[in-house]
């Protein structure tokens, strides 16, 4: 062989290599940027899950009867800032079951793709994951994303007091125990 002719092959294989790493770095760069909106989705969808719990306040409270502001009263299987909570969590994360129907919340909430709420009667601690498919699978098919909140009810008055709300065993879950 000449040298023009190896010279040539260098370079060919300098092109296809460059093409290579360009491609490699087009795909981390859009399956970065489709999990970065994900991320965000997940976290916006776990902050308005733990509000939503939080306003399920419990009447008795209001009028000095119990001493927790969260209601954990039962409703229907779960406790009403349960149901609230994962029904929110569940419409804004866009959860899916696996025959791509939108989960409610009846549904068994699947670890990877699910909502999980929690209280100790003075706030609600919400959890959102979401299996997310990537676009350009080149590094791996799917990711869990997930978001975590907490929000607290809040009750208006005529004149400020001083809180009373007595926190107890977290209902449900510990929220360290959720992985």
């Amino acid at each position: 062989m000449t040298r023009r002719h190896q010279g040539g092959q260098m370079i060919m294989m300098l092109a296809l290599a460059f093409a290579l790493f360009l491609f490699g770095i087009i795909v981390l760069v859009a399956d970065s940027a489709y999990l970065y909106v994900w991320s965000a989705r997940v976290q916006a969808a776990a902050q308005v899950a733990a509000q939503a719990g939080a306003n399920s306040v419990d009447p008795h409270y209001l009028y000095g009867q119990s001493n927790h502001l969260v209601d954990l009263e039962g409703s229907g299987g779960l406790m009403a800032f349960e149901r609230g909570c994962v029904q929110v969590g569940d419409e804004s994360a866009a959860l899916t079951n696996a025959a791509g129907h939108a989960e409610t919340a009846d549904a068994m909430q699947l670890k990877g793709n699910g909502v999980r709420c929690v209280s100790d009667g003075c706030a609600v601690y919400a959890l959102v994951e979401k299996t997310v498919h990537l676009p350009l699978p080149l590094f791996g098919d799917s990711v869990v994303v997930r978001g975590v909140s907490y929000a607290a009810p809040v009750v208006g008055a005529a004149v400020a007091t001083a809180a009373r709300c007595n926190r107890s065993a977290w209902v449900s879950a510990d929220p360290a125990s959720i992985p």
